[in-house]
């Protein structure tokens, strides 16, 4: 997940839970913040940087504590290297593996069981509602049945 050192939007803050309810829970795991335009950061450190958000904080814990920093202005190889070996420790992490076809369709099928059982539970909720509120019109209805019933032989 490529994150530009500086504002970190509601946008940057969300594409985790989106990661998450799209490609399932466990994506996350095959997850690694980049952060670009280190050269920003000047003399200060990215832990320094992180530390005071408790959101960027929150974002790296939920990626495994994994992040690279990349400065834009610098020319050699090195940051690229020390990246490819972040992501080849991720995958050794990960057994070995890396995200799925089948680890996405999993994911898929699960979210469309949540979205059934969630649909399941709102209408069985509205047809709980409709049957107070219909119990409350004929419990209406028949006080005022046996009020005129009552007028009525008051009456006579």
């Amino acid at each position: 997940m490529v994150v530009k050192l500086g504002r970190f939007t509601q946008e940057e803050r969300d594409t985790v839970k989106i990661i998450q309810s799209t490609f399932g829970e466990e994506a996350v795991r095959y997850l690694l913040v980049l952060f670009t335009h280190g050269d920003k950061l000047k003399k200060q450190t990215i832990e320094s940087f992180v530390s005071k958000s408790g959101e960027l904080q929150e974002l790296i814990e939920v990626c495994y504590g994994r992040y690279h920093v990349f400065d834009n202005q610098a020319k050699d190889q090195g940051q690229t290297d020390q990246l490819l070996e972040k992501i080849n420790r991720m995958t050794l992490e990960n057994d070995g593996g890396y995200y799925t076809a089948k680890m996405f369709t999993k994911a898929k099928k699960a979210s469309k069981a949540e979205k059934k059982r969630f649909s399941k539970e709102r209408k069985a909720a509205e047809q709980q509602r409709r049957n107070a509120l219909k119990a409350e019109v004929d419990r209406e209805m028949n006080l005022t049945r046996e009020s005129k019933e009552h007028g009525n032989c008051i009456l006579q």
